[in-house]
């Protein structure tokens, strides 16, 4: 164990957690909220969260980030796309 003795500073950093849900239900005002305090940029709101924020205005552009977000779950659903079995085993 670690004894701090009076006046000492202790201090932590760790990373974060993955999260909790698909990053594109996320709501777009608390991904805003994240790049306005600096913890997420406008480029990582846009690619993990599917949020397009006008960078003059900080703003959420809630059209294009409709279409952003449809357009991925669109090609992230072709992906999901079970894999052909080529084991030749019938």
């Amino acid at each position: 164990m670690l004894q701090v003795k009076t006046a000492e500073i202790l201090g932590k950093v760790s990373g974060g957690g993955g999260g909790v849900g698909d990053p594109f239900d996320r709501e777009p005002a608390k991904v805003l909220r994240d790049v306005v305090h600096e913890v997420v940029s406008i480029e990582a709101a846009r690619e993990l969260y599917g949020v397009v924020i006008d960078q003059a205005t900080l703003t959420v552009d809630e059209q294009a980030t409709r279409a952003l977000r449809k357009s991925r779950r669109t090609m992230a659903k072709g992906a999901m796309a079970p894999a052909a079995d080529v084991s030749g085993v019938e």
